[in-house]
């Protein structure tokens, strides 16, 4: 998050990039946000540990219920749904990064991660329709993950890094 916030979300903005640098991080594994919401938001005696909660998730439509939804019920029975401010995708970053006009870079990625996969690339991403080509690169992604011994999607984001620069940019809502 934080290389993606300085080279493509922030980069125009030092003030919100500093503001940015003063946050707190926590990547969760998983997708229960519910518990550390209520450690963070949860008041106690008129007083809450954060001041603000961003939650990024996945919208995930194969899994049951709504994260986004049971969240912010959550936050509003508490009275701080002004302070929790959950973003969702479509599916998956991986997903998203793509349709954001990534292709090339993610291709350059994956093949720097998968190098004798180029012809299976060329299967089962270039040669589908242009609007299946996020949902082929996720797959051809997590089943290359399953098949190393890895579950669910695939890590892209660490070796992405290095090509972060060059990643267009997603449409961000983060409030200020």
């Amino acid at each position: 998050m934080p290389v993606i916030a300085r080279h493509c979300v922030l980069n125009a903005d030092p003030h919100a990039l500093q503001r940015f640098r003063g946050a707190v991080v926590v990547a969760i594994d998983g997708v229960d946000f519910a518990p550390y919401v209520h450690i963070l938001l949860h008041p106690c005696e008129g007083a809450t540990i954060a001041d603000r909660v961003v939650v990024v998730t996945d919208t995930d439509p194969h899994s049951p219920g709504n994260r986004k939804a049971d969240l912010d019920a959550h936050a509003t029975d508490w009275g701080v749904a002004d302070r929790l401010n959950v973003l969702t995708n479509v599916v998956t970053l991986e997903h998203e990064l793509f349709s954001a006009g990534n292709g090339a870079l993610l291709c350059e990625v994956f093949l720097a991660l998968h190098p004798l996969s180029q012809p299976r690339w060329v299967a089962e991403v270039d040669r589908v329709a242009v609007e299946a080509r996020p949902a082929a690169f996720v797959q051809l992604g997590t089943r290359l993950a399953l098949k190393s011994g890895c579950a669910g999607a695939p890590p892209f984001a660490g070796p992405a890094c290095p090509s972060i620069p060059s990643i267009r940019p997603l449409t961000p809502s983060i409030p200020h």
